[in-house]
C-alpha cells in the first residue's frame, strides 16, 4: 500500500489507498486481539468483575472476534462515509432556538 500510495494521483486512487490501508490496519488489530485472547485463556481465573469479563470474552474467542470485527467494520465504513459528506452551509441551517421547526 505504501508504494501504491506514492503513485496515486487522483482523488479516487488516494481514497482507495486509504481504504485499503484502513482495512489492513483493522485486520492487524483483529490478529492482535486474537493473540491476546489466546494468551489470556491460559491465565488463572479471578473473582473481580473485570477478570470475570475478560474470562467471558476469551471463553469463546471466535464469537468475540466476530463481534469485534463486525463493530470495527461498521464503524470504519460509516466513518469513511461521513468524511465524504460536505458540511451544511450555515445559511441553510435552522435559526437558533427553533429546534428546526420554523
Amino acid at each position: 500500500m505504501g508504494y501504491a500510495g506514492t503513485k496515486a494521483t487522483g482523488a479516487e486512487e488516494l481514497g482507495a489507498c486509504s481504504f485499503g490501508a484502513g482495512t489492513m490496519l483493522m485486520f492487524a488489530v483483529l490478529a492482535l486481539a486474537s493473540g491476546w485472547m489466546k494468551a489470556r485463556a491460559r491465565s488463572a481465573p479471578g473473582t473481580q468483575p473485570l477478570q470475570i469479563g475478560v474470562r467471558n470474552v476469551v471463553r469463546r474467542p471466535g464469537r468475540s472476534l466476530a463481534v469485534l470485527g463486525m463493530m470495527a467494520g461498521g464503524i470504519f465504513l460509516c466513518g469513511g462515509e461521513l468524511l465524504r459528506l460536505s458540511p451544511i452551509p450555515i445559511h441553510e441551517c435552522a435559526p437558533t432556538g427553533t429546534s428546526g421547526l420554523s
